[in-house]
């Protein structure tokens, strides 16, 4: 059995992985979830870490090939160097799947100090100082907002690191 990587069609990440699911194919598609602003107001919206791609575990010298290749709400099987398939080391799939896990718990990792982003709730993609946190896995975390500096309780997981 190995990982490859198969290619989503647009909008199409709900069907393709209830039809893996289907033909208990293993996958494996690191995402996060974030508020976008949209016409209506917000919208909480599944972001995936490689958009447009799935981690598909399958075996590529059988017929699970030519399933993975009809599958629905997949458009193609990503191709490595030769002929066939692009074969994903299993070491890099349990990397991600590891550094996912931690992603969840990141919040214990921030200090007082540190600078995040919001990525959930009104005031998304603003970036403010951690000033205090609670035991609860709230944050308090100061903003400059146009009134002036002002202190709120964000849920930790509702920031990140902004990308330096």
């Amino acid at each position: 059995m190995s990982w490859v990587v198969a290619q989503i069609r647009p909008n199409s990440l709900f069907k393709a992985r209830k039809h893996l699911k289907n033909q208990n194919f293993e996958y494996f598609a690191p995402s996060r979830f974030e508020t976008i602003k949209s016409s209506n107001g917000f919208k909480r919206i599944e972001r995936l870490l490689f958009p447009g791609y799935i981690f598909v575990r399958c075996d590529v010298d059988t017929k699970d090939l030519s399933a993975l290749k009809a599958t629905i709400g997949l458009s193609r099987v990503v191709r490595g160097m030769g002929e066939g398939p692009g074969v994903i080391p299993d070491g890099f799939i349990e990397e991600l799947k590891r550094a996912s896990e931690l992603d969840a718990s990141a919040y214990s990792l921030l200090k007082q100090g540190d600078k995040v982003r919001l990525i959930d709730g009104p005031f998304v993609g603003m970036i403010g100082e951690i000033l205090n946190a609670d035991s609860n896995g709230r944050l308090q975390i100061l903003f400059d907002i146009m009134a002036g500096v002002r202190p709120m309780w964000i849920k930790s997981s509702s920031v990140e690191m902004p990308s330096r």
